[in-house]
C-alpha cells in the first residue's frame, strides 16, 4: 500500500513538471543497487545450532528428540514434525539403551 502510494505521488509530481521527488528515488535505487554489489567487509555469522538426540534403545526401537521444542518422534527426520526446525546436527544419548541393557541383564541373567 505504502509503495503504490509513493509511485501516485511520483507520477502526480512528474506530471505537474517537478522531478526532485524522482530524481531521489532513482538515486536511492542506484546506490541501493551498487550496494548490494559489493559486499564489504561482512562478518559471516555462525549457524545456531539446532541438534537432533538420537536415543538408541536395546529393547525398543530407537527414538529422537528435538533440542529446540523436547518433542520425541520415531523415524530418523532431517526436521522436526513438530515444530519443523532443519537440523544441522545430531548426537546420541547412550543412557536410556545402558538403562535397558542393564535391567536385561538383571531380569535374564547372561
Amino acid at each position: 500500500m505504502g509503495s503504490l502510494l509513493l509511485l501516485v505521488i511520483i507520477i502526480f509530481l512528474a506530471a505537474n513538471g517537478d522531478y526532485t521527488l524522482l530524481y531521489l528515488t532513482g538515486g536511492a535505487f542506484a546506490v541501493a543497487v551498487i550496494g548490494s554489489l559489493f559486499p564489504g567487509n561482512r562478518k559471516k555469522t555462525e549457524e545456531r545450532p539446532r541438534t537432533k538426540i538420537s536415543h538408541p534403545h536395546y529393547i525398543d526401537p530407537d527414538d529422537y528428540e528435538c533440542t529446540i521444542c523436547g518433542k520425541r518422534f520415531r523415524k530418523n527426520l532431517d526436521a522436526c514434525p513438530n515444530c519443523g526446525v532443519r537440523f544441522n546436527r545430531t548426537v546420541t544419548d547412550w543412557e536410556e539403551f545402558d538403562d535397558e541393557e542393564e535391567l536385561d541383564y538383571m531380569i535374564y541373567g547372561d
